[in-house]
């Protein structure tokens, strides 16, 4: 499992650290049916929390977490609104940064999951949107990293 962390806590009341969790689960497909995730009892608020199964992880010294430097943003999209907030950052960032923000075929295609052919396929699937527009940039090397 990896946690990555960044700034400002998301349970402010009980954490005294000044960083975020935020979680990409890079673990075992049984992890939802584990010893450890039964065990985990829920909040007052009658939610559980993912962090006390990373700390479970971490007692056990089988969590591994990595810091996020400047670049990175975290917002949480658990709200209409904030879902919305979230939409237009990623709107606004895309339009005057002139880059994607996460273009899963691209990514693919970077770290050889992919072939050429089979990105040229996705792009001509999203036709001219500009998604398939970025695709075929992307296949023209005209995406600058």
């Amino acid at each position: 499992m990896v946690c990555l962390q960044y700034e400002k806590s998301i349970l402010p009341n009980i954490f005294v650290s000044n960083r975020k969790e935020i979680i990409i689960l890079l673990s075992e497909s049984r992890i939802f049916i584990s010893d450890l995730a039964v065990a985990v009892k829920p909040f007052a608020r009658g939610e559980l929390e993912i962090t006390t199964l990373n700390d479970m992880y971490l007692q056990e010294g089988r969590l591994n977490a990595q810091f996020l430097g400047r670049g990175f943003t975290w917002m949480d999209a658990g709200t209409v609104d904030s879902l919305r907030c979230a939409t237009n950052f990623v709107c606004m960032f895309e339009q005057y940064q002139g880059m994607s923000i996460s273009a899963p075929e691209e990514i693919a295609f970077r770290y050889d999951w992919i072939t050429r052919d089979q990105l040229a396929a996705s792009a001509e699937r999203y036709g001219k949107s500009p998604y398939g527009e970025h695709l075929r940039a992307v296949l023209e090397d005209r995406i600058v990293l």
